[in-house]
């Protein structure tokens, strides 16, 4: 249960990082 936890996680971790970097690249094309 802990290793299920973990894993989703560090896929909230990702797609966050994933969506900041993005937001950052469409501001600064803009």
């Amino acid at each position: 249960m802990t290793l299920l936890s973990i894993k989703s996680e560090v896929w909230v971790y990702s797609l966050i990082t994933l969506g900041t970097e993005m937001l950052s690249s469409f501001f600064s094309f803009y």
